[in-house]
């Protein structure tokens, strides 16, 4: 019975990763979705800071997609060790600290995006940026851009496209 609980468990993470993969569409092309477009057109960004944001963004992909890696071979030990006989429980708690770690770096990538993007932008442009993007780390979800968000009211809701990156 125990084996067939564990067994479970480590096909509904490892069904859960599969179906969690990137498909088709503006999120797949790495492409910002329409509702992003329109919030970008507002900010006018020049030549050179269009240059810029597109530097840093494709560099930022190129780091979560590190993140994630990291993340899936952590999912796929961990769905090993589970299926093993005689479950280490050490290991368990070891390779969930590793996702932890991973996932905190990947909100720490994300906060080090937001500000260089925000420090290159002029006063202008910041109050568009803070508008669109002041609540992206979660926290109390908004009316307009963000929605009322989820889980009763908490965390940035639905952002405001199909693509969820920024």
């Amino acid at each position: 019975m125990k084996r067939l609980a564990i067994f479970t468990l480590a096909l509904m993470i490892s069904t859960g990763a599969i179906f969690a993969q990137r498909g088709l569409g503006p999120c797949a092309t790495g492409q910002p979705g329409p509702g992003k477009m329109m919030f970008l057109d507002k900010l006018e960004l020049t030549d050179a800071q269009q240059s810029e944001f597109d530097l840093k963004h494709l560099e930022h992909r190129e780091k979560m997609l590190k993140f994630q890696n990291q993340l899936e071979l952590a999912r796929l030990e961990m769905a090993k060790v589970m299926t093993a006989d005689g479950v280490d429980a050490g290991k368990l708690k070891e390779l969930t600290d590793e996702m932890s770690s991973i996932k905190a770096e990947m909100k720490q990538a994300k906060l080090a995006l937001w500000m260089d993007i925000y420090n290159m932008l002029d006063a202008d442009q910041k109050k568009e940026w803070k508008k669109g993007y002041g609540g992206f780390m979660g926290g109390k979800g908004r009316k307009g851009n963000f929605g009322p968000g989820r889980k009763g009211g908490r965390g940035q809701g639905m952002g405001l496209g199909p693509c969820n990156r920024f």
